[in-house]
């Protein structure tokens, strides 16, 4: 998509975080400290399994999806509803494959 750079900056200054999420707060190594962390985001779907797994439920969900994004871009009269869904799609699908596992993401190490 044209320009998604700049929206999701713009998006951030208005405190949506999309793609990834920033905050600070306590340092989990140092209680002295405050640290910045980085937290990924941008995944529509509830976990990054609905974009990668192909059993049932996971196909069931993942074109129930499909339908409600077309739909939201009709309702916008925005680019072509297809081809939209199609990009929105292709760059969540991206971000779930480099995303961590839900399982990592409860280990303090691996996020630290």
């Amino acid at each position: 998509l044209p320009g998604i750079q700049k929206v999701i900056a713009e998006l951030h200054v208005l405190g949506v975080g999309v793609v990834w999420g920033i905050g600070v707060d306590q340092d989990m190594k140092n209680v002295d400290a405050y640290a910045v962390y980085l937290g990924q985001d941008g995944l529509g779907l509830p976990d990054r399994e609905y974009y990668l797994k192909d059993d049932p439920e996971s196909v069931r969900v993942r074109t129930a999806y499909e339908t409600y994004v077309e739909k939201l871009f009709k309702l916008m009269n925005g680019p072509a509803p297809t081809e939209a869904k199609n990009a929105v799609l292709r760059i969540e699908t991206a971000l779930a494959k480099s995303s961590m596992r839900k399982e990592d993401l409860r280990d303090p190490e691996k996020i630290y």
